[in-house]
C-alpha cells in the first residue's frame, strides 16, 4: 500500500499532471500557482466529492481514490486561475493575434474536466455505499491507476 497521501505530495503530484514548471512555461514567469493554491483547491476538491450524497467525511489522507482527487483538485485550481485572469484580462490584438491569457480556456477546461469529476465521484460514491451496505469487497481500477500513477511520477516515495 501506499504511503499516506499529503497536502504537500498532492501539490507536487497536481504540478507534474497541468506541467506547471517555470521552464515550460512562456507567459507566466515561473509557476502559475503556489502550492498555497493548489493545497486551497485540494481542500475545495475535498469539501465537493464529500457533499455529493450519502454525505462523507474524507480527508487528503483518507481519500479513496487518488485520480479524482488529483482531477477535482486541477478543477477547483483552473475556476480559480479563470476568476483571476477574467478580473485582470483586458482584450488586446494586434496584427490578427488575440491576448493569450483569455480567460475563456481555462474555463473550458475545468468545465470538461468537471464533468468527468462528478461522473466519476457519483460512481465511485455509489460503489463505496453499495460496499459498505453489503460488506463486499470489489477492487476498483481507480485505485491501481492512481497508485500507478503516483509512482511514475514519483510522488510516492
Amino acid at each position: 500500500m501506499a504511503d499516506v497521501l499529503t497536502l504537500q505530495r498532492l501539490a507536487a503530484f497536481v504540478r507534474a499532471y497541468i506541467r506547471d514548471y517555470e521552464e515550460v512555461n512562456r507567459v507566466v514567469d515561473g509557476r502559475e500557482s503556489s502550492d498555497k493554491d493548489i493545497k486551497i483547491a485540494a481542500l475545495a476538491c475535498l469539501s465537493a466529492f464529500n457533499t455529493i450524497p450519502p454525505l462523507t467525511s474524507y480527508t487528503i489522507a483518507t481519500f479513496p481514490s487518488t485520480h479524482l482527487l488529483l482531477i477535482g483538485t486541477i478543477v477547483e485550481l483552473l475556476y480559480g486561475i479563470g476568476i483571476l485572469q477574467t478580473r485582470n484580462w483586458l482584450p488586446a490584438s494586434g496584427e490578427g493575434v488575440a491576448s493569450p491569457d483569455n480567460p475563456q480556456f481555462n474555463i473550458a477546461w475545468a468545465n470538461r474536466l468537471e464533468a468527468k469529476f462528478e461522473k466519476e465521484a457519483k460512481q465511485l460514491k455509489v460503489y463505496i455505499n453499495i460496499r459498505e451496505c453489503t460488506g463486499l469487497f470489489v477492487s476498483s481500477d481507480y485505485a491501481v491507476i492512481g497508485q500507478e500513477i503516483a509512482t511514475t511520477l514519483g510522488v510516492d516515495d
